[in-house]
Formats: C-alpha cells, sequence, structure tokens
C-alpha cells in the first residue's frame, strides 16, 4: 500500500512538472511571437513624398514696349484666342472652351444697365494657379451675366506660369525698368514688404470719357519683376 502511494505522488509531481514546463514553453512561444510583431512594426518604412519647388522664370534681358499702357487695346492672348476688354463677351470665352471655374447658375445671373457685375469669373493657367475676370453691362437694357463684355482681367504669380501660358501685346515678363524706360513714370505708385520680399506697385492711368472713372493697368512688381499684371476697362 505504500509503495501504491509513493508512486502516485511521484506520478502526481511529474504530472504538475510536466504542465509548468509546457505553460513555460507557450508564454515563451507568446513572447516570441509579440516581440517578433514589435519588430515587425517598427520596421516599416516610412515614405515621405516631397514635392517640388516651383521654379520662377526670370527675364533673360531688357525689353522695351509702348503697348505698357495701350488704352485702346486692353487685350490678352489665352490658347491662342485675344480677348479684347470692352469687347470681348463673357459667351466668346465660354463658347471657346474657357474653364471657368463658378457655378452655371453664375451665368445666368442678370445684371443692371449701365453697372458692373460683383462677382469675378476664374479659370486655371496651370494647377493652382488662375487668372480672373470680371464684367459689366455698358448697355440701357439689363442683361443676362454672359452677355456682358470683359471689363477687368488679373494675372498673378506670373514667373511661375510656363512661357507663353497667357500673353499680352507687350512682353508677358519684364522689370520695373523695363516699363519706366519705356512708358516713363507711373501716375500711382505704392511699396511695401512682405515674406523677404520687396513689392512695388506702378500704376498707369487714363480717365474715361463717358464716365466717373479712370481705365488702368496696374503691376506688381516682386524684387522689380513682375508678378501680378492687372488691367480695368471703362468706356
Amino acid at each position: 500500500m505504500k509503495g501504491t502511494r509513493l508512486l502516485c505522488t511521484i506520478l502526481s509531481l511529474a504530472f504538475v512538472m510536466g504542465m509548468a514546463a509546457c505553460s513555460s514553453k507557450t508564454s515563451e512561444t507568446t513572447t516570441a511571437k509579440e516581440n517578433e510583431t514589435t519588430t515587425q512594426t517598427s520596421e516599416v518604412t516610412t515614405t515621405t513624398t516631397t514635392v517640388a519647388e516651383s521654379v520662377e522664370r526670370t527675364p533673360t534681358g531688357t525689353c522695351t514696349s509702348d503697348k505698357f499702357n495701350d488704352f485702346e487695346n486692353m487685350n490678352f492672348t489665352y490658347k491662342g484666342k485675344k480677348y479684347t476688354l470692352g469687347v470681348t463677351t463673357l459667351a466668346d470665352m465660354i463658347n471657346d472652351g474657357v474653364p471657368f471655374s463658378n457655378a452655371e447658375g453664375d451665368f445666368g445671373e442678370k445684371v443692371d444697365k449701365q453697372s458692373s457685375f460683383y462677382l469675378g469669373f476664374s479659370f486655371d493657367i496651370i494647377p493652382y494657379r488662375s487668372a480672373t475676370v470680371t464684367v459689366a453691362n455698358y448697355t440701357d437694357n439689363d442683361l443676362p451675366v454672359k452677355d456682358c463684355v470683359i471689363s477687368s482681367f488679373k494675372l498673378s504669380s506670373i514667373r511661375q506660369l510656363p512661357d507663353g501660358g497667357v500673353t499680352f501685346n507687350f512682353p508677358d515678363l519684364f522689370t520695373k525698368d523695363d516699363v519706366i524706360n519705356s512708358i516713363g513714370e507711373p501716375d500711382g505708385k505704392s511699396e511695401f514688404d512682405s515674406n523677404g520680399s520687396h513689392f512695388v506697385i506702378c500704376t498707369y492711368e487714363q480717365v474715361s470719357e463717358l464716365y466717373m472713372g479712370k481705365r488702368y493697368y496696374e503691376y506688381t512688381f516682386k524684387d522689380d519683376i513682375v508678378d501680378t499684371i492687372n488691367m480695368s476697362y471703362i468706356p
């Protein structure tokens, strides 16, 4: 009987030790897998996309033109089509396929006689770089927006645009000295500094023969090179 009890005790101890060993191995295996998972997670490579900076064009030399203040032909050319302020209608540009970003309903709004429309119409020259026109109704009848003539045109960040993206009857890339040497000192001038650059705005004006107002060319120069061209027409 004693022998039987001793044998049972020994078998029980062996069973307990076996279970402990299995538990230890299972714990080690689980820990190893967790460590392996952690290692694999920490080794995931993060890819960073670098966006290339815009390359700004620079004038290759001096230029002259007597068209910098040509108030008889205030125009610009986009994709081979010439558009003239006071002559071209918004419908002309729409029919030519100019990709305006405005809502469709904007083109059907009414513009009172002898008045300007409050909203501008923009289209991309390249992604994230656009031009804007406004329209006016110089007739004695109310008109839909699309039947009004374009009365202003504004183009910014000119140095970041491709050569020939938009052209004028004067060079599209020039310096402040080029303009002043070509047509003289501006009628208005202001200066300011921003983000480490110096800006000069030169305005050339002509008094309207019919309305209380002026037509003008406004050139904004960033560090002496043209950055924005803004022209506005009134009969």
